[in-house]
C-alpha cells in the first residue's frame, strides 16, 4: 500500500453506517427493534432528487435512522424504502447468492438471540453455526497454528 493509502486509512476508525433497502419500512422497524438492541434515532426522508451514483436520475426514499445505544460514535443502520424508482426484481432467497449478504450482530447469547428471532417469526438458515461461534473462544496466534508441518 503507498504512503498516501496508509494515510488514508489511518484516518478510518470504524464503519459509521449500513444502509439497507427494505419493501416495508414500519415491519422492518419493527423486526431490528424486536431482535436488536438497534433503535430509531431519527426519520429520515429525502424529497425527489438526482441519484446519479446509484444511477437514478431522480429519487425519493422514505427512512429510519437506528443505532445499538452503545453511546460515543456507535454504528448505525439506515433502513430505506424507495418511493421513486419503487424497487424492481426481487430478493434472494437466501445469503448464499451473490451480492449483499447478510449483517452480522455481536451479541452475549446466542441462545436468547436464536429465541428472538424464532418469535418474531425467523427461521435462521445456519443455527448451529452460529452457536458454534459464539461459543468458541477467539483463538489466539499460538492456538490457531497446526501442530503438523506441511
Amino acid at each position: 500500500m503507498s504512503e498516501k493509502a496508509d494515510a488514508l486509512a489511518a484516518q478510518f476508525v470504524r464503519i459509521g453506517y449500513v444502509a439497507i433497502n427494505v419493501s416495508d419500512l414500519e415491519r422492518s422497524r419493527a423486526f431490528y427493534e424486536a431482535v436488536t438492541p438497534m433503535r430509531v434515532v431519527a426519520r429520515t426522508q429525502a424529497p425527489m432528487q438526482p441519484f446519479n451514483l446509484l444511477g437514478e436520475a431522480q429519487g425519493s426514499f422514505d427512512g429510519y435512522l437506528l443505532e445499538d445505544g452503545s453511546g460515543g460514535d456507535p454504528c448505525q443502520l439506515h433502513l430505506i424504502e424507495w418511493q421513486q424508482p419503487k424497487p424492481r426484481g426481487h430478493a434472494s432467497p437466501t445469503f448464499f447468492h451473490a451480492g449483499w449478504g447478510k449483517i452480522a450482530f455481536s451479541h452475549a447469547g446466542a441462545d436468547e438471540v436464536l429465541d428472538r428471532l424464532k418469535a418474531n417469526g425467523i427461521t435462521p438458515s445456519n443455527p448451529q453455526i452460529q452457536l458454534n461461534m459464539s461459543r468458541s473462544p477467539i483463538p489466539t496466534a499460538s492456538s490457531s497454528r497446526s501442530s503438523t508441518t506441511p
